[in-house]
């Protein structure tokens, strides 16, 4: 099974990151060839706090019982800030940042860090950046605009409560991926 421990967002952050993806969408469609974007839908957006990847039932029942006893203070984050991870001449994924509520975030990382990579090693290389994905770029395109397009997204700022993690499945398919709950934290 494919796995991910991930935060969740409220509806009122969901509603922003479909106007966002709307935005996005229109904006992106005025190039001589538009890109081609997998967008995430928004009912299953959520801030990944660790992938884990393809692992078997025995290592899904080792995290859960690594994670059982974690409790963490809710906390809560500000979303405002879109951006792309590969440059903004190839964009690879685009993203909404946190702008407030990074520490509390960063500490969430690392107690999860903490509890779970004696049971499946220490696989972060990158430094924890959380952030909600609104689509990857499946295909460039051409005389596509990306500054413009990232300009006028009007991503307002919009507060999340962060009161649990949960251990998803995710099961790909052409369709886009459907996630299901294993377990839920804190």
């Amino acid at each position: 099974m494919r796995l991910f421990l991930a935060a969740d967002i409220d509806d009122a952050a969901r509603r922003q990151l479909e106007a966002a993806q709307d935005t996005l969408r229109s904006v992106l469609s005025d190039a001589r060839v538009p890109p081609r974007v997998t967008w995430v839908d928004a009912k299953v957006a959520h801030v990944t706090l660790r992938f884990i990847g393809e692992s078997s039932q025995d290592t899904a029942t080792l995290l859960q019982s690594a994670l059982r006893a974690m409790t963490f203070q809710p906390f809560e984050v500000t979303l405002g800030t879109v951006g792309v991870f590969g440059g903004r001449r190839h964009p690879k994924v685009i993203w909404v940042g946190v702008t407030s509520g990074l520490d509390a975030f960063t500490r969430l990382a690392h107690e999860i860090d903490a509890r779970i990579d004696p049971v499946i090693g220490a696989s972060r290389s990158q430094p924890f950046l959380p952030h909600l994905t609104l689509g990857r770029v499946r295909e460039r395109g051409k005389g596509v605009d990306w500054a413009r397009a990232l300009e006028a997204v009007r991503f307002p700022a919009t507060v999340a409560r962060i009161e649990q993690v949960t251990l998803y499945q995710s099961r790909l398919s052409s369709k886009g991926p459907t996630y299901t709950a294993v377990s839920s934290h804190g």
